[in-house]
């Protein structure tokens, strides 16, 4: 891959879905991992976009293939994220300045973006009250699972780093369900397993899983906006 293309990571290929909508020449690639597909930007960029699902274990796989193939200019990480910060809405895009990893204390600059901070944490900040602790630690903005593995290697191939995220759960949101006791070794999310803890309480959990789904959409049609105008550097 030359390194005038743009690596844009996410965790899940539906996350892409807004911003493909966008772009032209689409094709799948056999990468190995759940998603890859290259395609072409409206502002004629190469785009690589590539997911394997959620935490720092999948974003590893998935970033040990995509700079295996070859280097890139820049390198997004992207998709949904919680929020921290309670003025912050569904379907927010936030343009991170820095990212931090919240294990490791370690903090990566991106190349443009607003005074916010992006927490990344290896798994669902699940609670209300585990994301106010978790704004008031750090000071971010919005929390989510994978852009501190995908910094690591923007640093380590010197390409320009970027953090861009949509809401999909407020600062004052709390998961029906303890998502994070359904991920496996990978960490990856067992959805039967989820869907069958739902069916026990089916009259709050269920309509609490539809309303994130229809969350998630709005933040895939704003990430799809922000992407379809945006230069890629």
């Amino acid at each position: 891959m030359s390194n005038s293309a743009i690596l844009i990571v996410a965790s899940e290929a539906r996350e892409f879905r807004g911003i493909l909508r966008h772009c032209s020449e689409v094709q799948n690639l056999d990468w190995g991992i759940d998603f890859a597909a290259s395609a072409q930007s409206r502002q004629g960029s190469k785009v690589v976009c590539v997911a394997n699902g959620p935490g720092f274990r999948c974003a590893e796989k998935a970033m040990q293939v995509a700079t295996s193939k070859g280097t890139y200019r820049a390198v997004f990480s992207t998709g949904f994220c919680g929020g921290l910060d309670p003025a912050l809405a569904v379907g927010d895009v936030v343009e991170a300045a820095a990212v931090l990893d919240v294990a490791a204390g370690e903090r990566y600059r991106c190349a443009k973006g607003t005074d916010a901070v992006v927490a990344s944490v290896d798994r669902i900040a699940a609670t209300a009250e585990e994301k106010a602790a978790l704004h008031a630690a750090t000071g971010a903005s919005v929390v989510e699972m994978e852009a501190a593995v995908v910094a690591r290697y923007a640093a380590a191939q010197d390409a320009a780093f970027y953090c861009v995220r949509a809401i999909s759960d407020t600062a004052d949101h709390t998961f029906e369900i303890e998502m994070n006791q359904f991920r496996d070794a990978e960490g990856r999310f067992a959805k039967g397993r989820i869907v069958l803890e739902a069916l026990k309480r089916p009259f709050t959990r269920i309509p609490g899983l539809l309303a994130l789904d229809r969350n998630c959409k709005l933040a895939e049609d704003r990430l799809g906006d922000f992407f379809a105008n945006c230069n890629f550097a």
